[in-house]
């Protein structure tokens, strides 16, 4: 009996240890714990393009994005793929495109990178340039809208719908 105890006291200890070592993500790139940016109410949509174009990504829109600090904002990353963040009047929108074949699966012929970002998918990093340094914040609750499809290609200027 005390074999058995000892057995599934250590198998729990274990068990618990793993589980909470795996909350960690690791990043490639440092991730800042706070920013002199503010934003409010960020959120996305999904598009596809038609089967002859073979490309598919996602719309971001981060509404009120600005500084504290005259900062220079850059890039987003999001779910495997980035993108220019471009000022519009209120809000700074991406788009974002993972190039595929028909199969869905990787184009060879784009370059691909290596993402340096572990992110859920409600997250994205936007890149900012602050006092000549590149600096990256984890945004977390991006919420989801309703997908959008393009039988004509991709989205290749972002308005504001």
């Amino acid at each position: 009996m005390k074999i058995f105890k000892l057995t599934l006291t250590l198998l729990l200890v274990v068990t618990l240890n793993f589980s909470c070592s795996s909350t960690k993500r690791a990043h490639k790139l440092p991730v800042e714990k706070e920013t002199t940016l503010a934003f409010t109410k960020p959120y996305f949509q999904v598009w596809n393009a038609a089967i002859k174009y073979g490309s598919r990504g996602a719309k971001l829109y981060l509404p009120n994005l600005q500084s504290r600090t005259n900062a220079k904002i850059d890039k987003v990353y999001f779910r495997g793929m980035y993108g220019t963040l471009e000022k519009g009047r209120s809000l700074f929108t991406a788009i974002v495109t993972k190039p595929v074949l028909n199969d869905g699966s990787p184009n060879p012929n784009v370059e691909q990178i290596e993402f340096p970002f572990d992110l859920r998918p409600d997250e994205c990093v936007v890149s900012y340039i602050e006092e000549g340094k590149t600096k990256y914040f984890l945004i977390s609750g991006l919420a989801e809208r309703e997908g959008i499809y393009y039988p004509d290609g991709p989205p290749t200027v972002v308005t504001r719908e």
